[in-house]
C-alpha cells in the first residue's frame, strides 16, 4: 500500500495541473479505454493474479492519484490494480479504505491550495454528505455477503461497464 499511496502524491499535483489545462473528455476517453481492455482481458482470461506478481504499485498510484485529484474517478486503477494482485474483497475493501481516506484529505488539501475552493463546492459537499457516509455503510454490509468467486466477476464487469460508461460520455462531449 506504500507504494500505491507514494505514486498518488505524485499523481495528484498532474491531476491538479490536468483539471486546469486539459481536455477533460480525451483524458476520460483514454482511461475508458484502458479500463475496457483490462476488465475484458480478466473476464476471458479468468485471472491475471500471475501478471499481478509482476506489477509495481506506484503507477497504479499515480494514475489514481491523478484522476482523483482531476475528476474525483481515482477507484478504477485501484481496482484493476486489486484485481491483477487477486485481492479477495475483504482485502480490496481494507486497502481501498486506508488508501483512499488519505488520498482525499491530500486532494482537498491540493484543490484549496490551487484555489479551487468555493462556497459552492462546500454547500455540495455537505448536501452529499449523508448519501457518501449511507453508500459507505451499506457498502460494507452488502460486500459482506458476496463470495469471493462472485466478487472477482464483479469487479472485473464494473471495468468494463465503467470504461464503458466513459466512452460512451466523451465520444458525445468530443463529438457534440
Amino acid at each position: 500500500m506504500r507504494a500505491l499511496f507514494i505514486g498518488a502524491l505524485f499523481g495528484t499535483p498532474t491531476g491538479l495541473y490536468f483539471l486546469k489545462t486539459a481536455p477533460e473528455a480525451l483524458l476520460l476517453l483514454v482511461l475508458g479505454g484502458l479500463l475496457v481492455v483490462a476488465g475484458g482481458v480478466n473476464l476471458i482470461s479468468g485471472r491475471m493474479s500471475s501478471v499481478g506478481r509482476h506489477v509495481s504499485a506506484s503507477p497504479f498510484g499515480f494514475v489514481a492519484g491523478a484522476f482523483t485529484a482531476a475528476y474525483a474517478i481515482g477507484g478504477p486503477p485501484v481496482f484493476l490494480y486489486g484485481a491483477l494482485k487477486g485481492w479477495d474483497s475483504k482485502t480490496f475493501r481494507i486497502s481501498s479504505q486506508s488508501f483512499f481516506l488519505p488520498l482525499s484529505l491530500v486532494v482537498v488539501s491540493g484543490h484549496g491550495a490551487s484555489g479551487l475552493w468555493t462556497q459552492t463546492v462546500f454547500y455540495y459537499y455537505l448536501m452529499a454528505l449523508p448519501g457518501l457516509l449511507a453508500a459507505f455503510w451499506l457498502g460494507n454490509r452488502i460486500g459482506a455477503t458476496i463470495k469471493q468467486a462472485n466478487f472477482r466477476a464483479i469487479i472485473h464487469w464494473e471495468l468494463v461497464l465503467q470504461g464503458v460508461l466513459l466512452i460512451v460520455r466523451n465520444v458525445e462531449r468530443l463529438l457534440g
